[in-house]
């Protein structure tokens, strides 16, 4: 599967010439052309490998996404911008941004940057995931809670590693489908149901962080 980029851009050349690139060298690219296209974009479909952001964009600055969506994820960032001071460079990492890319440059450069960060973000993955007394360790794909190992299906395990690496954001059931099952599942909404009401049961005192977004679907609450 390809790894998926969001790539918020206003000009529509750079867009077009920075996505054509990332296209033939692997990439699978959605393209968003101001700061709110791209927000509304990616609260719908959460589930990108990075984000390439210009910082000056109208409606929304790339800095106020950066903000926004580092609230709710820890999908690698990347700034793309005229803007060359160093101090500009410092807004952008201060704002989420894990890496800054001065226009122009060239396209190996924006490749090996890219590359860099999904290494990054893998080997982080590859640790583990805990919240209060819950520990997952993804290599083993194990789950422990307060010291003691609980066995869970692997849709069950599935569904809780997408959950809290969504944490704090209000997923659909289509959304759950897709991201646990996949698009060619046949099932429907209701396994999806069925699946979190076993995975809370299985959770105990840790269920109470899957919450019910009534009329929606789930969200794994995380402060």
């Amino acid at each position: 599967m390809k790894p998926r980029i969001l790539l918020a851009e206003d000009d529509e050349r750079y867009r077009f010439l920075v996505g054509t690139f990332l296209d033939k060298n692997g990439y699978q690219v959605d393209f968003a052309r101001d700061g709110a296209e791209a927000w509304t974009i990616f609260v719908d479909q959460p589930h990108y490998d990075l984000l390439l952001l210009d910082i000056m964009m109208p409606k929304m600055s790339g800095l106020e996404l950066a903000k926004q969506v580092r609230a709710v994820s820890d999908v690698p960032i990347i700034m793309l911008t005229a803007l060359g001071a160093e101090s500009d460079e410092v807004t952008g990492l201060d704002c989420g941004a894990d890496d800054y890319i001065a226009k122009p440059f060239s396209y190996p450069v924006l490749l090996s940057r890219i590359s860099a960060q999904l290494r990054r973000y893998r080997l982080l993955e590859e640790e583990q995931l805990s919240q209060g007394e819950l520990h997952v360790n993804l290599t083993r794909r194990s789950v422990m809670i307060s010291g003691d190992e609980i066995e869970l299906t692997p849709n069950e395990y599935d569904l809780l590693i997408f959950l809290m690496k969504h944490a704090n954001q209000a997923l659909s059931r289509d959304q759950i489908l897709d991201g646990v099952w996949g698009a060619a599942f046949g099932g429907d909404w209701r396994n999806v149901d069925t699946h979190v009401k076993r995975l809370r049961s299985k959770l105990g005192p840790s269920g109470q962080y899957l919450k019910t977004v009534y009329g929606h679907g789930y969200r794994w609450e995380k402060s």
